[in-house]
């Protein structure tokens, strides 16, 4: 599965990732690039299938 990983800042999109590990590997390095990227919000992206979010995080949460 491969997978884009999209970091926000206040609402505004600052950067993305593209990821091809498993779910939860995606899912640590979404977590991680919260604090390396400074960004409250990160969601995960399925880039083989519907293009749909999969999977979203908070810095607070």
């Amino acid at each position: 599965m491969a997978y884009k990983v999209e970091y926000y800042r206040e609402g505004k999109l600052i950067g993305s990732s593209p990821w091809d590990k498993d779910l939860e590997a995606t899912k640590q390095f979404a977590r991680d690039g919260l604090i390396r990227h400074s960004c409250d919000f990160a969601r995960i992206i399925d880039v083989d299938g519907s293009g749909a979010e999969i999977w979203s995080v908070r810095r607070d949460g």
